[in-house]
């Protein structure tokens, strides 16, 4: 079965580039087929992922095997894990000149809405810090709002990747 499951992941990846095209484009939700094709192969392209980092990746969610991402205990050893964290190696090889370039700001915010979003945006951070070690950096949004009320003490493991937190609409740091 593995064979024949690797057959269909190729012949679904060979029009990836064309579907993240139109996709990007926003013309292909206008067409339910075209929609269909696009989502069922930038799925697979997901699943083929989520193999590889031990971890479920979907549109709106991202799922770690190994951890527990609602863990205070689990998210930092999860920022450091490259073989479990597909972020490590993105920020590091295929996003480098886009972390590089934030990394020559003096100051840079990052927001953070939903749960899903923590751990790509830490490891974001990580990255950053690494091109600049004196980058100010401020994390903001909903979620870090929700996390900074409830469990600031508990989430101080934040600091080492972030200067300062805005909670709220931000207008009081």
């Amino acid at each position: 079965w593995r064979e024949g499951t690797v057959r269909l992941f190729a012949q679904k990846l060979t029009r990836l580039n064309e579907f993240k095209a139109l996709l990007r484009r926003g013309g292909a939700h206008f067409d339910r087929s075209v929609y269909a094709q696009v989502l069922s192969v930038i799925t697979a392209a997901l699943d083929v992922a989520s193999l590889a980092y031990d971890q479920t990746i979907s549109f709106s969610d991202i799922t770690y095997n190994s951890y527990d991402r609602d863990s205070l205990i689990d998210i930092p050893k999860l920022l450091c894990d490259e073989k479990k964290n597909i972020f490590v190696s993105y920020y590091r090889s295929i996003r480098a000149s886009f972390v590089k370039q934030l990394s020559e700001h003096n100051i840079v915010g990052i927001s953070i809405t939903s749960i899903a979003q923590l751990v790509p945006a830490l490891t974001l951070c990580r990255a950053i810090r690494d091109f600049n070690s004196n980058i100010i950096i401020f994390l903001g949004g909903n979620y870090v709002t929700r996390l900074a009320v409830r469990h600031m003490k508990k989430a101080s493991f934040l600091f080492d990747y972030i200067d300062f937190v805005s909670c709220y609409e931000g207008e009081c740091l």
